[in-house]
């Protein structure tokens, strides 16, 4: 139960990074 609250949270914060670069890049655009 562990890993898997670990592999959720890992799969969460790399969601809300690809979107913060998505969104950035499309602001420097």
């Amino acid at each position: 139960m562990v890993v898997e609250i670990g592999i959720l949270q890992w799969v969460v914060a790399n969601h809300c990074e690809a979107k913060v670069c998505k969104e950035q890049m499309y602001l420097s655009n």
